[in-house]
């Protein structure tokens, strides 16, 4: 047992290994405090019982699982008992650590408590044998004859309480132990069963990647056959466009050139018509003079039909020699200075074409 000046100097402080690999930067961190004045003593001597014992009972009665719990911290005082710190990873979850912190409220902590008692019994066991050892030991001295069996028989109850409160620690241990066991037992079946879960997923994204890799080549191709022909479009257009400029091109050039000769058959077709009023005033003076020179030739009229045969007597003497061909439905007046075609109904027809 340890002097009172020297519980009030101990402080066992250690940090127990807790799933540090799977930690996670968003914690939420956790206090709780046993009271108890002789925990540092017990720290000091089951050290290691006190860390396990506290892992079981927050992992058991707080709804913590050991891949979240990290960083378990435990402090040993006199005056303030022993203070369990540790962190939870939550991810950030709030609701979470709110039920957690309930959870924490209402642990009792029953493996811990139970050390600290069975220490308790223990060391209040051992303190009244020192004190009848020292009584025994001066009666003794006072008294010669005091019988020995007064000494050694509370000595021997004792230690047989002590046995048993060590017996009843080392029961407790090999069920913490057994406790242990089956949690580690239950955690290689579930690292088994999240091992084979990861293998089937990673198959199927194997299979999931090869498939979407074929999807990727046959876009590739489907992609390349698409822009082949779109180039193929592409060309077939310029041409189609070509070909419009150049048909534009010749309806233009035809266009202009159909304008040209039809203001030039316009001015042709003004220009026979200037010269036929022309002739046809000619002819008719013409055949007044020889009306008036010859009153008994008979001289056909404009207004008569062309193809009547027509005799004019011809006058030597006169200043024009006139000459009538008579050919079929066409009459030929032929002077000195004009050559007249009088107008058929194939000329007419031409002028209506023109037009």
């Amino acid at each position: 047992m340890y002097e009172p000046e020297t519980l009030d100097l101990l402080s066992a402080v250690a940090d127990f290994d807790v799933s540090k690999d799977e930690f996670v930067s968003t914690t939420a961190s956790f206090q709780y405090t046993c009271k108890g004045a002789e925990w540092c003593a017990v720290v000091a001597a089951h050290t290691d019982a006190v860390h396990r014992l506290a892992t079981i009972d927050i992992t058991s009665d707080c709804g913590v699982t050991t891949g979240e719990l990290a960083n378990l911290t435990i402090i040993a005082t006199e005056k303030a008992g022993l203070q369990i710190c540790f962190q939870v990873a939550t991810c950030g979850d709030a609701q979470r650590e709110h039920t957690l912190r309930l959870g924490l409220e209402m642990c009792e902590f029953r493996r811990l408590k139970g050390l600290y008692h069975i220490f308790l019994a223990a060391a209040m066991a051992i303190l009244p044998v020192d004190e009848e050892n020292t009584k025994s030991t001066s009666h003794s001295q006072e008294d010669d004859y005091y019988p020995v069996d007064k000494v050694f028989v509370p000595t021997i109850n004792s230690h047989s309480r002590v046995g048993e409160d060590r017996r009843q620690l080392v029961a407790e241990f090999e069920t913490t132990l057994e406790d242990m066991q089956s949690m580690q037992f239950q955690k290689e079946q579930q690292i088994q069963h999240l091992a084979s879960q990861l293998d089937e997923e990673r198959r199927c994204n194997a299979q999931h990647v090869a498939e979407l890799q074929k999807q990727l080549v046959t876009m590739r191709l489907d992609h390349t056959c698409l822009d082949n022909e779109l180039d193929s479009i592409s060309a077939a257009l310029l041409e189609t466009q070509e070909s419009c400029n150049l048909l534009r091109q010749l309806v233009s050039e035809n266009e202009e050139r159909h304008r040209y000769e039809r203001q030039k058959a316009q001015r042709e077709h003004t220009a026979l018509q200037e010269e036929y009023a022309a002739l046809v005033d000619h002819y008719e003076t013409q055949l007044r003079l020889l009306h008036n020179k010859s009153p008994e030739a008979h001289v056909p009229s404009l207004n008569t039909k062309y193809g009547v045969t027509t005799t004019v007597a011809t006058n030597t003497n006169t200043q024009f020699d006139n000459e009538i061909t008579t050919a079929g439905d066409v009459h030929l007046f032929t002077s000195r200075n004009h050559v007249f075609t009088p107008r058929t109904q194939a000329t007419d027809n031409l002028n209506s074409n023109t037009y």
